[in-house]
């Protein structure tokens, strides 16, 4: 019950901020209400007037009523009624109204019912045209068999490419000692940077179903006088068994992994799947 009520009290607050926040926009913009813009007289916003025995009789728009001792509302009376800024006249006002629309409209981006639905079929057609599909945005290719196949991206960059402040080749000079002290895992006396290999992953944010899925891994190693870097790609999950047949070639041949939280997260999602 206290929960409810908590719950409750949230929900009163929000929305006692937001009323506030649309009552600023609108005395920012000079917006009224539709109410305030109506009639005085509920019977004339129909185009009707009241007579006193009670019966009604049409108002034509612009005719002066039936005493004639008034004339039609124009411009003067709007602004003499405090509708119209000062210096403005009625169709000026509205214009300025228009473009405060308008311009809101583009600032909040907007769109009608027509244009969003425009924009709806010309999306829906480049998806059926495949203008998303990756091998037509990155160059590569697609590794493995008729069965599954993913798309891998791979770039070779020298020695002396400089990323950073640093060159790729530098990380040749580690000393295994250095490695193993700071990381504080004595198997690391061994490490040999050559037969490293250097990798990350990005997974879906899903963690029931199918689970966590690595929909992009990266890997790098030294190969001869150069360092490569592969990103392989799921397009769909039909692609996932290709790609971890790939990987699985790769870390056999590496003496160490090097990767950020690759120890506790990427290594027991990818043994996983």
């Amino acid at each position: 019950m206290l929960y409810s009520i908590q719950n409750m009290a949230r929900g009163i607050f929000c929305m006692s901020e937001m009323k506030k926040k649309i009552a600023d926009l609108m005395a920012q913009h000079s917006l009224k209400r539709a109410s305030e813009c109506a009639p005085k007289d509920a019977t004339q916003e129909h185009g009707m007037e009241s007579r006193a025995d009670g019966e009604v009789s049409p108002v034509k728009r612009g005719a002066a009523p039936p005493d004639g001792d008034a004339s039609p509302i124009n411009g003067d009376a709007a602004q003499a009624a405090g509708e119209v800024s000062p210096g403005e006249s009625l169709d000026d006002e509205l214009r300025r109204r228009r473009r405060t629309l308008l311009d809101l409209s583009h600032r909040l981006n907007l769109r009608s019912g027509a244009e969003w639905a425009q924009e709806k079929e010309a999306l829906a057609a480049r998806l059926e045209a495949g203008d998303f599909e990756i091998d037509r945005v990155i160059p590569g290719e697609l590794v493995g068999d008729e069965e599954s196949r993913f798309f891998l991206v791979r770039r070779d960059y020298p020695l002396d490419h400089q990323q950073g402040d640093l060159r790729l080749g530098d990380a040749l000079q580690c000393l295994s000692a250095h490695v193993a002290f700071s990381a504080c895992d004595p198997a690391l006396a061994d490490f040999n940077p050559q037969t490293a290999l250097f990798m990350d992953t990005e997974t879906i944010g899903l963690a029931g179903g199918a689970g966590t899925v690595a929909f992009l891994v990266g890997i790098g190693y030294f190969a001869e006088d150069m360092f490569r870097l592969d990103q392989c790609f799921l397009r769909d999950y039909d692609d996932e068994e290709a790609m971890l047949r790939f990987l699985a070639e790769r870390f056999t041949g590496c003496g160490s992994v090097v990767g950020y939280n690759s120890k506790s997260f990427d290594l027991p999602l990818l043994r996983t799947r």
